[in-house]
C-alpha cells in the first residue's frame, strides 16, 4: 500500500490543483469564487477569504472547557458560550493547527500546556464523531449532525496524523486512514473537471446541489491537508 504521502500528493496533482488552477482570473488575479453543483463558473460572483486569528490565552482559558473536553462557541461580549455547540470539524482542526502555532514561538511551557489542550479536544473527537470510517459535522444541544462536511474530513485526517505523531496511538492512524479513503470514496467528484463536494450523506451520497465553489468552498482546507502531509510525511500507509 502507498504511503499516505504519495497519496495526498496525487490528490493534490490530479485533483485539487487542476482544478484551482482552471478557475484562475487571467483579467482581475485571484481565483473565480463560485462553482455551482454543475459545474458551471459565475465569473461576476464575490471572491471569498478566510481570516482566522487565535489568542492561545483565550483559547486556553475560555474557549476550552475542560469539563467537556471540547471548545465552547458563539460568545457574548463577556466570552460567555451563549450556544451548546459541539463543532467536530473545528475542534479536530484546532488540535493540530494550535500545536503547529505553538511550535512556531519556541517556548516549551506554552507549548506542553497547549498540546495537553489539542490532545484532549483530539481523543474527544475520535470518541464522540468519528463514525463509519469519517467524521460526523457537529453536535447542537445533543443532537448529532451526521453530514459528512468535506472541510471536516480533511481537517480530521490532520487531526489524527498529528494526534498519531504526538501519543503513538495507532487508533489514531488508523482512522487517518480511513478518513482518507473515505475522502477519495465518497466526496471526490469523479465528474470531468470536479474537485470535491460540498458534504455527502450518511450513505455517501452529496447531500444538496451546493455549489462547489462559493466563499466558504475553497482549497485552503484540502489543499493545506495535502501539503501537511507531504511535509510531515507521517508512517501512516493508505
Amino acid at each position: 500500500m502507498p504511503r499516505i504521502k504519495q497519496a495526498a500528493q496525487e490528490m493534490l496533482n490530479d485533483v485539487i490543483l487542476p482544478f484551482w488552477m482552471s478557475l484562475k482570473d487571467p483579467v482581475h488575479g485571484g481565483f473565480y469564487g463560485l462553482v455551482d453543483f454543475d459545474l458551471r463558473v459565475d465569473k461576476t460572483a464575490e471572491k471569498g477569504c478566510i481570516l482566522n486569528s487565535r489568542i492561545l490565552d483565550i483559547y486556553a482559558t475560555r474557549v476550552y472547557s475542560p469539563a467537556l473536553h471540547r471548545q465552547l462557541a458563539f460568545f457574548d461580549q463577556h466570552y460567555q458560550s451563549i450556544i451548546d455547540l459541539y463543532s467536530y470539524g473545528h475542534d479536530i482542526e484546532s488540535s493540530w493547527l494550535i500545536d503547529w502555532g505553538c511550535a512556531l514561538l519556541g517556548d516549551e511551557a506554552l507549548t506542553a500546556r497547549i498540546a495537553a489542550i489539542d490532545s484532549d479536544l483530539a481523543r474527544s473527537v475520535y470518541r464522540h464523531a468519528y463514525r463509519g470510517s469519517s467524521l460526523l459535522n457537529e453536535c447542537e444541544r445533543g443532537v448529532d449532525d451526521t453530514t459528512r462536511v468535506w472541510w471536516v474530513q480533511a481537517e480530521a485526517v490532520l487531526g489524527f496524523v498529528n494526534e498519531y505523531e504526538k501519543s503513538g496511538g495507532q487508533e489514531y492512524a488508523a482512522a487517518a486512514a480511513q478518513i482518507w479513503h473515505y475522502i477519495t470514496d465518497k466526496l471526490v467528484d469523479k465528474r470531468p473537471g470536479g474537485e470535491w463536494f460540498w458534504s455527502v450523506d450518511e450513505s455517501g451520497q452529496p447531500a444538496s446541489r451546493q455549489p462547489i465553489v462559493e466563499p466558504w468552498k475553497c482549497p485552503y482546507h484540502n489543499g493545506r491537508m495535502c501539503m501537511e502531509l507531504i511535509r510531515r510525511d507521517p508512517h501512516v500507509e493508505v
